[in-house]
């Protein structure tokens, strides 16, 4: 059919953006756009609206045409009712909805959060992790209640929000944002979603993307953080601009961030970035990386992540292997294993256990050097202890501190140096627990952690002791009060205890990391998720905030 265009009456507003939401200073001016197979130009009306006047065919329910612009075709099509979508594969696809259909439905739902650049799906009834996603990052940066939920009060802002502030007169705007960031397990592999925690591959915060100050710092989403003087990777997806479109990325700040991949990009879908952070000084500093379309030599922003560059603190750590006696003389390792055994299978399986032992260190090193903490693991030491239970430390009247104490004092007899240093006592078993930490908020505790070795796996082990250094360090507790000692001790984090983005995170209990899709780097679920920006919304997002307070504050201790 014949298709008529006209710049400046419109049916069909579009607007690219380096991030979802109404905020204007997001929108991107690309210049000219022109509709393939004709020589018709589209001129940005305002910051950067594409508007296109589409004659309705009697014969379908929607009209089509396609635009070209950013180096991509983007299929633009008119849908009068509240269908669903049905785009091929392959094909950017932007769909106008005249309406946007029943607030009380997830399709619904699904092209509200399509309208504003959150939901990149199509509209197709189902609640899978794009959706959820979605609802997530605009529950984040509308002061909502982060549970992917899509429940009433969500529904009610998101219906505002679309017909107060997403409209030009009756028609709707349609927002598509153009690249986003992930975690990089791999550096050769793009499409590698899962693995260990790395060395240089930080996890990338994308919960929301409102600006905020956080420590000092204004930040706005999606956001990494890195040590001082690193070489750090993240992945680059192309959302919604074509892989045969020439991108360059640039740092704001080249003296804080230096980008180190060859220029132009990979023309792929999904591509790694390579980084290098500088000294920021004594406090945290950040800058943005952009991503932009390069055309001749005209440079277009259609990303940006902010980098947060942590100054490093050393955090002197001693692994002690507790072996414990009990009163009939019965001595069990933290391998399970008699001590002093030589029977060649419980040789063998103490030497394992300290081996994967050694890797979970690695591990927990990597997790946390990210966010400015450097374990400096000491040489490994070993104990012989008499306790209740051989090779457990147990409860005494619902309490672990006595017999932590009676094992501290038992290495401090011969250690002088234990009150220099955070002190890992590696048993076979604890009472009702993976780990334990008494730490610096409490001056009549002794400092130290206790734990044992995941019967899940190395990974996991490591996981639970960056938990539990987390907890040294105040990564949780002394959040508003000494008695919430973990993220879900929080009594309005109830609602979030199955939300993807929050059940993972580090500093949550270990009940929540017990559940079978928590067990790693995306081997099951999302999986480890450390947050990096101070919500407003969510008094239990500030693991790695904390960091940063006390570093801003150049203060030695771990309190705030």
């Amino acid at each position: 059919m014949t298709q008529k265009i006209n710049a400046t009456t419109a049916d069909v507003l579009v607007a690219f953006q380096t991030r979802p939401g109404v905020d204007s200073d997001s929108i991107i001016n690309a210049g000219e756009a022109t509709i393939k197979g004709t020589t018709t130009k589209i001129k940005p009306q305002g910051k950067g609206y594409y508007g296109l006047k589409m004659e309705a065919d009697t014969t379908v329910t929607a009209s089509v045409v396609t635009m070209q612009l950013l180096g991509t075709d983007y299929m633009v099509c008119y849908q009068e009712k509240d269908e669903l979508e049905t785009a091929p594969d392959g094909v950017f696809a932007i769909t106008n909805w005249k309406m946007p259909g029943s607030k009380t439905k997830l399709d619904g739902t699904q092209r509200r959060l399509q309208m504003l650049g959150y939901y990149g799906g199509q509209v197709d009834k189902k609640k899978g992790k794009g959706t959820e996603y979605g609802v997530l990052g605009f529950q984040a940066d509308n002061k909502l209640r982060t549970d992917g939920d899509p429940g009433a009060k969500t529904r009610k802002k998101l219906d505002d929000i679309v017909e107060k502030k997403n409209k030009s007169g009756s028609i709707y705007i349609s927002r598509r944002t153009l690249v986003r960031f992930d975690w990089a397990p791999s550096s050769k592999n793009p499409k590698l979603y899962h693995g260990w925690p790395k060395k240089r591959a930080p996890m990338v915060d994308d919960r929301g993307f409102v600006k905020v100050k956080s420590a000092g710092i204004d930040l706005h989403g999606p956001v990494v953080s890195v040590e001082r003087k690193a070489l750090f990777r993240v992945k680059v997806i192309r959302e919604f601009v074509a892989e045969d479109a020439t991108l360059v990325a640039s740092s704001d700040d080249t003296n804080l961030v230096e980008i180190k991949s060859r220029m132009p990009l990979p023309k792929a879908e999904k591509f790694i970035l390579e980084m290098e952070s500088k000294d920021p000084g004594r406090k945290p500093k950040a800058t943005s990386v952009k991503i932009k379309y390069k055309r001749g030599n005209t440079e277009t922003e259609i990303g940006s992540l902010q980098v947060i560059v942590m100054p490093r603190k050393y955090l002197k750590v001693q692994v002690h292997y507790i072996t414990v006696k009990d009163s009939t003389g019965s001595s069990i390792t933290p391998a399970g294993t008699p001590e002093n055994s030589t029977n060649k299978a419980h040789t063998k399986a103490l030497a394992k256990y300290r081996r994967e032992f050694g890797m979970a260190k690695v591990l927990a090193r990597h997790i946390l050097r990210h966010y400015g903490i450097f374990l400096h693991f000491l040489r490994d030491a070993s104990k012989t202890v008499t306790l209740s239970k051989a090779g457990r430390l147990s409860e005494v009247g619902n309490d672990l501190r006595p017999e932590f104490t009676t094992t501290i004092n038992a290495i401090a007899a011969s250690d002088t140096s234990i009150k220099k240093k955070l002190n890992v006592l590696v048993f076979n078993q604890i009472e009702d627990a993976l780990g334990e930490c008494w730490d610096a908020c409490d001056s009549s505790w002794p400092n130290g952690v206790v734990m044992m070795k995941d019967a899940e796996g190395v990974l996991r082990t490591a996981w639970v002791m960056a938990h539990e250094i987390g907890h040294f360090v105040t990564w949780a507790n002394c959040i508003s009060s000494t008695d919430w000692v973990h993220a879900d001790d929080d009594p309005n984090s109830n609602n979030k205890k199955t939300d993807l983005w929050t059940v993972a995170k580090l500093m949550y209990s270990w009940a929540q990391h017990n559940r079978p899709y928590n067990l790693g780097f995306r081997y099951k679920r999302s999986g480890g998720k450390v947050t990096i920006r101070n919500l407003p919304s969510d008094p239990t997002d500030n693991e790695a905030y904390n960091a940063r307070v006390w570093m801003s504050k150049g203060s030695r201790t771990y309190c705030k």
